[in-house]
């Protein structure tokens, strides 16, 4: 474990909170405009929903791996200047998306580029929150941010729609890059400031990754947070595949995403705050349960638009995990060790999503799509059943 040197100088919280709300609300706002029409990017190049989901998995795995291997590099360098840049590079890397065309390979590999990036961005990110915000204040906090990245994602989707039917896909990723770009000019103009390094550095990935995982609450705190990044990934892969497949196009896809982000901004602000009297452990059982049940649901009927209702509805279930998982994870994580292990925690989505997008995957070769539902449906039970493992904190 390394020793962690601080500078003094303290971020005037209020102000901070309102910079990273706004950082938040940007990088949302780029990757909802661009996520809306990934799937079907991608599948534009390998027409096939089974290959689609294996290259989403392969970078995945790229994903899990860049949060380990990057550890050294977190730890060593001014907080505040890796997340300056990481904002930067996140903008300009996206872009490239927008001039290829025809060759899976370039995409595959601006794509890995791309999350190398994201790797430090996310994780330099929440070390950011947790020097400079109240333990007791975290869920408060995280259900702002988390509010407004959802009125992102209210925006996005529609805009997304739009501009691919209209102008196709480059435009699309032209206007998520600079929605990001947004986002650097807000910290550049912000007073956040976060001078944490770490004079020993902890470089072995091996040990790094047992480290982690030796620690059962880390574990509990990682599988709840990895089951929040499981259902968006179907939601974000798979749904907009299975319209596709009914004849709907991408207008609708982002209709559809616009939708998914109602119940987020009219509850999760409203359940963080809550978190305080009713325990993180409540949260992440009805949480789950509640998402489950409607993902069930889904198996029954073939009606399209039903199908979509239903996943609308989900994302109350949704609403009570993602303003709290991340929140918990911090305040069960002490101080010292936030630049080691809050990027092997968001990892989470990568291992979650790796093992699901895979068996999916795996599925669609043999059985009908509405399998799927069965599939996740269980997915989200088994995260119930662990939620009873949670820490009361």
């Amino acid at each position: 474990m390394g020793m962690i040197h601080k500078h003094k100088e303290r971020i005037p919280k209020t102000k901070s909170i309102k910079a990273l709300v706004a950082i938040r609300f940007f990088l949302a706002l780029g990757n909802a405009i661009i996520m809306t029409v990934w799937a079907v990017y991608l599948n534009s190049f390998v027409k096939s929903a089974a290959t689609t989901g294996y290259i989403s998995t392969f970078l995945t795995l790229i994903s899990f791996i860049s949060y380990f291997a990057l550890i050294p590099l977190v730890e060593k360098y001014d907080k505040g200047v890796l997340f300056s840049w990481s904002l930067f590079l996140t903008a300009i890397s996206h872009i490239f998306f927008a001039f290829i065309t025809k060759s899976i390979v370039a995409v595959i590999l601006i794509g890995t580029l791309t999350i190398l990036i994201q790797a430090v961005r996310i994780t330099v990110n929440g070390i950011i929150i947790k020097d400079t915000q109240p333990k007791k204040s975290l869920p408060k906090e995280e259900g702002i941010m988390y509010t407004f990245a959802n009125i992102a994602f209210l925006i996005g989707p529609i805009l997304a729609g739009y501009l691919a039917i209209k102008s196709g896909f480059s435009s699309v990723f032209l206007v998520g890059s600079g929605a990001m770009f947004l986002a650097f000019v807000v910290y550049k103009f912000s007073a956040i400031k976060d001078h944490t390094k770490t004079k020993k550095i902890d470089g072995s990935i091996i040990k790094n990754f047992f480290a982690f995982f030796k620690n059962k609450n880390r574990v509990i705190a990682y599988l709840m947070g990895g089951g929040v990044q499981l259902w968006w990934a179907f939601i974000f892969l798979f749904i907009p595949l299975l319209m596709i497949e009914n004849g709907l196009n991408e207008e609708y896809i982002g209709y559809f995403i616009f939708a998914t982000s109602i119940p987020l901004i009219l509850t999760e602000y409203y359940f963080g705050k809550k978190t305080v009297k009713f325990g993180y452990k409540k949260m992440f059982m009805f949480g789950y349960l509640i998402t489950a049940i409607f993902c069930l649901l889904c198996f029954f009927t073939s009606n399209i638009f039903v199908i979509l209702g239903l996943l609308t509805l989900a994302s109350f279930g949704m609403a009570l995990l993602e303003p709290t998982t991340e929140a918990y994870f911090l305040t069960i994580l002490d101080k010292k060790e936030a630049s080691r292990f809050f990027g092997p925690y968001n990892t989470n989505a990568n291992t979650t999503s790796l093992i699901g997008k895979l068996l999916a995957s795996s599925l669609l070769l043999v059985l009908p799509f509405k399998f799927l539902f069965i599939l996740f449906a269980a997915y989200m039970l088994f995260f119930f059943i662990v939620s009873f493992k949670t820490k009361n904190v």
